[in-house]
């Protein structure tokens, strides 16, 4: 079973929260709204809003073919000792400004996921960018996703789950338009992203981490 179709009965129309059906290389609802699936990573950007980031505009270029991609696609090392280019690239603006100079070594993974043990429990990190987060939680049991709406981060982040040896669910998504069902997800989790944005969207934001997590569960926001 590919990872899209694992994940394909928690997900929806990022409108109107209906259900998906996989045709081919698109993700379409049954009013007909269609996302494309590049390179197995659902892009489920909607468009003709106001963009929160730019990355969403330069995504949005890029699988209309305006743009081309700088991400090295093909980095695939057989083990963590190799950094991948794209997080050495990002990492101060993932990771603070002490990386400033810094020339990674290993990957700064989180190690205190302030979560109990997952047990496979699903997790949606927003605004994953590389997925430090997304793979700190699986490696601590949870069924984890990453959103983000670069399309080069989430493939970085696929490059880097798969180079550690963790299964990471990478898609392409705005906070404020989540690509999953009601209630889909244990965790809803985010760090240093809604921080960023203005007052109203940081509530539409914090009010679908909200929508898509279970009564039961846990939406857990934290800034830098």
């Amino acid at each position: 079973m590919s990872i899209i179709a694992e994940w394909l009965p928690l997900l929806a129309c990022p409108l109107d929260h209906s259900e998906l059906k996989l045709h081919k290389d698109i993700l379409i609802c049954g009013r007909g709204c269609r996302y494309p699936v590049i390179d197995g990573i659902p892009v489920m950007l909607v468009e003709d809003v106001e963009p929160t980031h730019h990355y969403c505009c330069e995504t949005l270029r890029q699988i209309k073919g305006k743009e081309k991609m700088s991400s090295p696609i093909g980095f695939n090392p057989t083990d963590g000792s190799e950094i991948d280019p794209f997080v050495q690239k990002e990492i101060v603006g993932t990771c603070g400004h002490m990386y400033r100079s810094a020339r990674l070594t290993r990957y700064p993974i989180p190690g205190d996921l302030p979560l109990e043990e997952g047990n496979g429990k699903i997790f949606l990190d927003i605004g994953s960018n590389w997925g430090r987060w997304a793979i700190a939680a699986a490696r601590k049991g949870y069924r984890s996703a990453g959103l983000d709406p670069s399309l080069e981060a989430v493939m970085a982040l696929r490059r880097v789950s798969r180079q550690l040896g963790v299964s990471v669910f990478p898609l392409v998504g705005d906070a404020r338009f989540l690509p999953f069902r009601d209630e889909a997800v244990d965790v809803a989790f985010s760090y240093s992203v809604f921080q960023h944005f203005d007052k109203q969207v940081a509530k539409r934001a914090i009010m679908e981490a909200g929508r898509v997590c279970k009564t039961e569960g846990l939406v857990l926001c934290a800034d830098a």
